[in-house]
């Protein structure tokens, strides 16, 4: 039973180990899937006196991904985090909530549970800085072929004002408001599927040459659902009342403001896998392929031994969507990481004094 775990109870059991072994800090994550990614942050703070397990508090072996390995409601809210045993998670919409329910409020408060600060671990992957790394890693050619930070920064603005009526309307369900009439009524207005939907570009690849066309798509499906989305909201909770919901969205777009969220970054704080899933790998795909053919073409005007030169190049190549699970280079370029980094680094620094 996780719920009789707390940190209290792994400082004791670190208390009866041989004083030349190193204590354990308990770590639980969300989901097996997210091991990896944060054991690859915790290490940068491990030391020969302190050593993370990361690991999930599933009460079922079977579970795969994010489906409750780790509640948010239960876990959260109950588990006995301290020094020794620690939680990280992804922030979903938990971070612009701020206060709004006990939950956000727990997760934004506790100095030992470590959120991502953006919606998902795979916002982090998919940060514009690292693309072109990735790229390059994928294929082994290096060619600053295609823009990636100009290209999000588009995006971004293109899903901005969406982003912000979905975080709105979660906001207002779990707020459970006065004016809904019926159970849930804000998210029948506005599902998160359907933003996901909405942002996401269904094709194979994207490539460089047609980006313009594929973001002018997304911007058609975006600002349809937007128009949609709003006049229900000021029906539904503002009786028809235009001019109070537009006070009120301004007053809260400054709130997510005030967290970091920019019309030029808002794809850090769109649900991760839509990103990931619905946009991102298309992009790197498209981008990946353009490089292979480069490459391709050169070892044909090459003239020598072009079969086995051509072989050679493909054994170097590796999977793109394996590479960026594993990117890492956002470290040297996001800001809400950098959050992140001195939150854990304040952590680590306590362990050792209090050690």
């Amino acid at each position: 039973m996780i719920e009789a775990i707390n940190s209290d109870l792994v400082k004791a059991t670190n208390s009866m180990q041989p004083k030349s072994q190193s204590k354990k800090i308990i770590v639980y994550t969300e989901s097996y899937e997210d091991i990896g990614f944060w054991y690859s942050i915790l290490q940068d703070f491990e030391t020969s006196e302190y050593k993370f397990e990361v690991k999930t508090p599933s009460r079922n072996s079977n579970v795969k991904g994010k489906q409750e390995a780790l509640s948010r409601e239960m876990d959260i809210l109950s588990l006995g985090v301290g020094q020794y045993m620690i939680i990280c998670i992804d922030s979903d919409y938990d971070y612009l909530l701020q206060d709004a329910t006990a939950l956000s409020k727990k997760i934004n408060e506790s100095p030992y549970i470590f959120q991502t600060y953006v919606y998902a671990i795979e916002n982090y992957m998919c940060h514009a800085d690292s693309l072109h790394f990735v790229c390059s890693l994928s294929t082994n050619v290096v060619l600053n072929d295609f823009d990636f930070i100009s290209t999000l920064k588009k995006y971004s603005n293109i899903i901005y004002e969406l982003l912000v009526l979905s975080v709105w309307v979660d906001k207002a369900e779990k707020e459970k408001r006065p004016e809904s009439a019926i159970e849930n009524v804000a998210r029948k207005i506005f599902p998160l599927k359907d933003f996901g939907q909405c942002v996401a570009f269904f094709t194979n690849e994207i490539y460089p040459e047609n980006i313009a066309t594929c973001l002018q798509q997304i911007n058609d499906k975006v600002t349809t659902k937007y128009n949609d989305v709003y006049a229900l909201i000021v029906k539904t909770y503002f009786g028809g009342e235009k001019d109070i919901f537009e006070k009120e969205l301004e007053a809260f777009k400054s709130s997510l403001t005030d967290l970091g969220v920019t019309p030029d970054n808002a794809y850090l704080f769109m649900k991760g896998h839509c990103l990931k899933d619905g946009f991102i790998q298309h992009l790197i795909k498209g981008v990946c392929k353009r490089r292979i053919e480069s490459r391709m073409k050169e070892i044909d005007n090459n003239g020598d031994e072009v079969s086995t030169s051509k072989k050679q190049f493909h054994n170097t190549c590796r999977d793109q969507m394996t590479v960026l699970s594993t990117n890492t280079e956002f470290k040297k370029h996001c800001l809400q990481y950098q959050k992140l980094y001195d939150r854990l680094l304040t952590y680590s620094s306590n362990l050792v004094m209090s050690n």
